[in-house]
């Protein structure tokens, strides 16, 4: 509300009484400011004038003081527990209530110390005998020993039952491939795989399979045209528990043992011709000295490496692949990849050809004019525990045109001679047909001792061992040989 202005101050008269107060009279001119008079009494209140412009913000003015509190609110929610307070003093004990039923009997208890010995009391009689308590768990096997002396082994119940004390067949069984039988069959390479026999035919681009038992033939598989022609002098044949390895000019086929399906082709080092299995891996060798480390799934790559020579013969003795080439054997450990000085090469003399592994040695089959000989070397190092004849390589008609070798489980055998004709047999080999025969050479595996030639059929080539018997596959009269 807008303050009324007040007229000039006049000279202070007597003070009358009050009388009424008269209508406001106009309103006159402004005069000079008079000097300050006493303050009059607050007229009443003016109407309300009209609402002037908002003046600038008044500074802030100080804190007024504390109000009273209020009055107390309504109670909130609970609140979340709070932490657990420090455990109160242990209360004075109950009275012992009833017994209670007998509980199960508690696990034992494990064995308290040993108290001191007592003293030693009087024997006393010898109580009767108990009865046998149930036999133990067998312990773990103890380390190997060292290798015993061979020995002769024992006539199996078969050989008894038709009177054979002797070590081997002396004249053989032959089994045709084929009936009739086809000279012009090649049969090389052979492996056992725990229950028949496998072998290559390389005329007719086949693998052929045979029951131990009689001979019979129980499949014969042919290999695709794609993976190219097969050696005479063998490609190769290895058996990995389910199927069995073939190989060929430059891959390796997988074939179902079951029931001879094809299981994929793949390829490999150029010129295959040599073929192991160490367990877990393939390992293909070629004429070329290359050798590779493939997977059994799916035949994929896994490492190689590359030996100065061609690689005649291959064998595994559980930790190490053996590679037999011109005058050397190698040696590698199959757990490791090739890397620097993994090779060890051990020299033999002469060209050689097949390998065996006879538990603790391994035997390398050697062409060292004018004889065939085999060469002992221990697995362990390699040391050359001699070198042991096997016949004459070229003489009269004697030729070697193999480079088989297997072990019985005491001897070596060696499919190294072919007679070519009658007239070059001994007199206690001869037979009346085929016009051509070869035989193979028996060694005894502890000193090399030379226990024998037996007869086989013609240009004898794939040597295998089944557990029984052994069995030759004959190149030139495609026969098989039962000894």
């Amino acid at each position: 509300m807008a303050k009324a202005s007040i007229g000039p101050t006049g000279p202070t008269g007597p003070t009358g009484s009050t009388g009424p107060t008269g209508p406001p009279g106009a309103k006159g001119p402004t005069g000079s400011p008079g000097s300050k008079g006493p303050t009059g009494t607050t007229g009443p209140t003016g109407a309300l004038g009209d609402k002037g412009p908002t003046g600038a913000p008044g500074g802030t003015g100080p804190a007024g003081g504390t109000g009273p509190a209020g009055g107390t609110g309504p109670a909130g929610g609970t609140g979340p527990a709070g932490g657990t307070g420090p455990a109160g003093g242990t209360g004075p004990a109950g009275s012992t209530g009833p017994a209670g039923d007998k509980g199960p009997t508690g696990a034992p208890g494990g064995t308290g110390p040993a108290g001191d010995k007592g003293p030693t009391g009087a024997p006393g009689t010898t109580g009767p005998a108990g009865t046998k308590g149930p036999t133990g768990t067998t312990g773990p096997t103890g380390p190997t020993g060292a290798p015993g002396p061979v020995q002769a082994s024992s006539p199996n119940p078969q050989q008894i039952a038709i009177l054979r004390w002797y070590g081997a067949n002396q004249t053989g069984i032959e089994y045709p491939v084929v009936f009739p039988p086809q000279p012009g069959l090649s049969l090389t390479d052979m492996a056992f795989d725990g229950s028949n026999l496998w072998v290559t035919d390389v005329q007719h681009h086949t693998v052929v399979k045979f029951s131990v038992a009689d001979g019979t033939t129980l499949g014969t598989f042919a290999l695709p045209a794609a993976v190219g022609p097969l050696d005479q002098d063998g490609n190769g044949l290895a058996c990995d528990g389910l199927a069995i390895w073939v190989g060929s000019a430059n891959t390796v086929t997988r074939l179902r043992l079951s029931d001879g399906a094809n299981l994929g082709s793949f390829p490999a080092v150029p010129g295959v011709n040599r073929l192991a299995f160490d367990g877990v891996s393939l390992w293909v060798a070629g004429r070329d000295g290359q050798v590779r480390r493939q997977r059994v799934s799916d035949g994929l790559y896994i490492d190689g490496f590359t030996i100065p020579g061609p690689v005649n013969g291959i064998a595994f003795d559980g930790a190490n692949l053996w590679l037999s080439s011109q005058g050397f054997v190698a040696r590698m450990s199959t757990a490791l990849p090739p890397g620097p000085g993994f090779l060890q090469q051990f020299p033999v003399g002469g060209s050689t050809a097949g390998m065996a592994f006879d538990g603790a040695n391994i035997w390398v089959l050697t062409l060292q004019l004018p004889n065939t000989v085999v060469t002992k070397l221990r697995a362990s190092d390699g040391e050359n525990l001699g070198t042991f004849p096997v016949g004459p390589s070229e003489q009269a008609g004697l030729l070697m045109p193999s480079n088989a070798i297997a072990f019985d489980g005491a001897n070596l055998w060696v499919t190294a001679l072919n007679f070519g004709s009658q007239q070059n047999v001994p007199h206690w080999l001869q037979r009346p047909s085929p016009p051509a025969v070869g035989a193979v050479t028996k060694l005894r595996a502890s000193n090399g001792e030379n226990l024998g030639m037996f007869m086989v059929g013609e240009r004898p080539a794939g040597i295998a061992f089944d557990g029984v018997n052994i069995w030759v596959a004959n190149q030139g009269s495609g026969t098989l040989s039962k000894l």
